[in-house]
């Protein structure tokens, strides 16, 4: 798989990433990184323990970095999560939102380890 494929599959705008880093080999670098980052994780552990003022934190932090990288099926949904528990609370809505952000998550997570194994 190109990046330029994963992309496809993971519904991010490469065009975007290529004016930002250039070249594929750097997009691909940060990519690799995006599966250590630790924000997803801190944000099921916030939204599990109903903690939803580091759940926020968690959210508004992924939604930085898939801007970054310009993970944009993620990004909206990570967007539209932040907003939701931007006072700190949380409500049917968000929950859904979060279903939602673990779906499109997963499907990110997939391509870009396909991309790393060829």
């Amino acid at each position: 798989m190109t990046v330029e494929e994963c992309y496809a599959v993971l519904q991010g705008n490469y065009e975007e990433a290529k004016n930002r880093f250039k070249e594929d080999e750097r997009i691909e670098k940060f990519l690799l990184l995006f599966l250590e980052d630790e924000h997803y994780k801190n944000l099921c552990e916030a939204m599990k323990e109903e903690n939803y003022e580091e759940a926020f934190l968690g959210v508004h932090t992924l939604k930085g970095v898939c801007a970054n990288l310009a993970l944009s099926a993620l990004f909206e949904e990570t967007k539209t999560l932040t907003e939701l528990l931007r006072e700190g609370e949380c409500n049917s809505a968000a929950l859904e939102s979060f279903e939602k952000v673990k779906e499109v998550y997963a499907i990110t997570r997939k391509a870009i380890k396909e991309l790393k194994n060829g």
